[in-house]
């Protein structure tokens, strides 16, 4: 498909080869795709995965020209800024735009994956689980945190969110299997047992 890409007179096959290339995570041919459709006179600021093609294949300038224009970025400005090695702006981001407020969870989730290292972001997510408490958050910083082997600052987020979310039976796993690896064997069992009288309310639920 991509050696016909660009050799015939419609942009939108060209759209639609891009966006499956896209999909595909084949970004160099997505990129070829998106440009032919661009000269036959396709708008790049309507292309919607364009900025992101363009973030993946290292053309930082022309990816920063095209999130600029963009009403809400979203996602893409934390990309860029990641990329660019630009942590000020990411904090700064985190402090002034309502991404916390509004529990933009692919934000969080992808600054978690990928700077969960640096220290200001990571102290970043954990005061922003803290003064919002969602449970996404709180599930991935806690997973995070096992990882690096921060096992009791993990079973302090967990604790904090089954007060908050007691019928989470993923967080109670995450909570016990940490138990354990600590050689806290009772009180993993006593979570477990505990913690059974939410999967039967849920079967007398369903029934």
């Amino acid at each position: 498909l991509l050696a016909n890409s660009g050799e015939h007179e419609s942009s939108t096959i060209d759209l639609w080869l891009g966006d499956s290339y896209y999909e595909e995570k084949d970004y160099g041919s997505a990129l070829e795709c998106y440009e032919a459709a661009i000269n036959k006179n396709v708008d790049a600021s309507e292309i919607s995965n364009y900025a992101d093609t363009l973030l993946e294949t290292g053309k930082m300038g022309e990816a920063a020209k095209i999130i600029k224009t963009m009403n809400e970025p979203g996602i893409l400005r934390v990309k860029l800024y990641y990329e660019q090695g630009n942590i000020d702006g990411i904090i700064s981001l985190l402090k002034s735009s309502d991404i916390v407020k509004d529990g933009e969870e692919a934000i969080l989730t992808y600054l978690a994956e990928k700077l969960w290292s640096n220290k200001l972001v990571r102290t970043a997510l954990i005061k922003a689980y803290r003064s919002e408490g969602y449970l996404f958050l709180g599930k991935l910083i806690s997973g995070k945190m096992v990882e690096s082997e921060d096992y009791e600052s993990a079973v302090d987020i967990m604790k904090n969110l089954l007060k908050n979310y007691p019928q989470d039976i993923e967080s109670v796993a995450m909570l016990a299997d940490t138990y354990v690896i600590l050689g806290r064997l009772s009180e993993a069992l006593d979570l477990m047992l505990n913690s059974m009288k939410y999967c039967t309310d849920f079967e007398q639920s369903m029934s």
